[in-house]
Formats: structure tokens, C-alpha cells, sequence
């Protein structure tokens, strides 16, 4: 009986957090979303962080100078992995690269707020009502436990 209620609990949870992001725009296309970590300006580069993986370095040269001139540290971005040559010196493979970098107000989906309350898990209706083994007093002269 257990079991089947916390599956239950679990794929409601699942389908909660699937109304609030839409995963088919992210897999269908090659986009991914990040967050403007690090800023150079002076330098021309800077870095994306993003879940599950590397930071993401992109250059000026790369991305545009007129995008480059508007991002700002903590900046939501939708942005593009670029292709990797197989030949390149192993100098030269440092880590994931950006070709193209969009500017977008917010981050897509929303954050999960708390559950309901009769999604939360609770306890076994059976379950015994009593003090932990560490609270009970136990009295040795008897034998008995007091305290229940």
C-alpha cells in the first residue's frame, strides 16, 4: 500500500513540474538556456553556466560584438553549442563553446512552489504513536518504560 502511494505522490509531482516547463521546445531544437556567470569586456569573453554540465565560454568575435556590448553578469540566454572539429590539437579542446547567444527577459517555466497538502507524504495510518527508544525513561528498579 505504501508503495503505490508514493508512486502516486511521485507522478503527480512529475506532471506538476512538466506543466511548468516545456522540455519539447528545449529537445527539439539545439537552444539551451543559461545564465550570464562571468564577464570580460575588455578582454572580449565570458562564460555561461547552465544545469547539468561545464560552464560555456563565448567569445566577442563569435557571437556578435552588438549582442556582446548588451550582456550583463546574471543575464538569462538562450544560446548554441558550437561544432567541434575532430582534428584540432588537444591544446585547442579546453571545453564547450557558444556560436550563437540570445538575449531573453526571464528563464522559461516557473519556479515549483510548495505541494498541496493532501499531495505531501504522511505517515501510515497504523503507524505506532510513541516517543523515540532515546526520549523514554526507563526505569531499571522495575524493569518497566514510562514516558509512552
Amino acid at each position: 500500500m505504501r508503495s503505490t502511494q508514493y508512486a502516486v505522490l511521485r507522478t503527480k509531482m512529475i506532471e506538476l513540474y512538466a506543466s511548468s516547463v516545456d522540455e519539447t521546445k528545449v529537445a527539439k531544437s539545439s537552444m539551451f538556456y543559461g545564465v550570464i556567470k562571468a564577464i570580460t569586456p575588455h578582454r572580449g569573453f565570458g562564460f555561461i553556466g547552465h544545469e547539468g554540465g561545464l560552464d560555456v565560454y563565448f567569445h566577442a568575435a563569435e557571437i556578435g560584438d552588438d549582442v556582446f556590448q548588451r550582456l550583463t553578469v546574471n543575464q538569462p540566454v538562450k544560446f548554441e553549442f558550437a561544432k567541434r572539429n575532430r582534428d584540432e590539437p588537444p591544446a585547442q579542446k579546453k571545453g564547450p563553446r557558444a556560436a550563437k547567444i540570445e538575449l531573453i527577459e526571464r528563464m522559461p517555466g516557473g519556479v515549483m512552489g510548495f505541494l498541496p497538502q493532501k499531495l505531501a507524504p504522511h505517515h501510515h495510518p497504523r503507524a505506532k504513536k510513541r516517543k523515540a527508544t532515546w526520549k523514554r525513561r526507563i526505569d531499571l528498579r522495575s524493569g518497566e518504560k514510562s514516558g509512552e
